[in-house]
């Protein structure tokens, strides 16, 4: 599956934090956004 991503797989997981399950963990992800709007 990897094969198809045309961005590095590390990077990706580096951009939204998984759980072992591989499901993106909500909190995370808003954390994420918080910040990326704090930066703008």
């Amino acid at each position: 599956m990897a094969a198809f991503f045309k961005v590095p797989l590390v990077e990706i997981v580096d951009e939204m934090p998984m759980t072992t399950t591989m499901k993106i963990r909500k909190v995370d992800l808003s954390t994420r956004a918080q910040q990326l709007a704090d930066d703008r």
